[in-house]
C-alpha cells in the first residue's frame, strides 16, 4: 500500500479511499482492464468529483471508466532520455516507458508517473 495513505483525488485533493471498503476509486478511460492489474498515469478521482472530472475532459466525455482499487505503488516514470556528456543535451528517446527497477534514471527527464493498479475492479457512482 505504497500510495494507499496519499490516494487524493486529482480534483478536490481530498481522499479517494472509501474508507468503507478501504478500496480506492479510479476514473480511467474505458479501454482500462477491470480484471486484475492494470498501469495509469492518472491521479485517483473520489466519487463526488467523478462527474465534473468527465464534463471538463473531452477524452472521459467519450471514454470514462469507474474503477475501485485494491491498491497502487509507483511503477516508473513517461520520460525525455537523453544522450549523457554531449552538448548540447539532445534527447536519445522521447516519452520512453522507464520502469524504477530497471532504470538509471540519470539521464531522464520524467514527464509523468506511472502507477500500478491491483485489484482493479468495474464500479459505479
Amino acid at each position: 500500500m505504497a500510495l494507499h495513505g496519499n490516494a487524493l483525488c486529482q480534483v478536490c485533493a481530498r481522499s479517494a479511499v472509501d474508507w468503507a471498503t478501504g478500496r480506492i476509486w479510479w476514473l480511467l478511460s474505458s479501454g482500462c482492464g477491470g480484471d486484475g492489474d492494470g498501469y495509469t498515469n492518472a491521479p485517483p478521482t473520489c466519487p463526488t468529483c467523478i462527474p465534473e472530472a468527465i464534463s471538463q475532459c473531452s477524452h472521459l466525455r467519450r471514454n470514462a471508466a469507474v474503477f475501485t482499487v485494491g491498491d497502487c505503488s509507483p511503477f516508473g516514470v513517461r520520460a525525455d532520455v537523453f544522450v549523457p556528456y554531449l552538448p548540447p543535451l539532445v534527447p536519445f528517446e522521447r516519452n520512453a516507458v522507464l520502469r524504477f527497477d530497471e532504470y538509471d534514471m540519470h539521464h531522464a527527464l520524467a514527464r509523468e508517473l506511472l502507477v500500478r493498479l491491483s485489484d482493479v475492479q468495474p464500479a459505479s457512482v
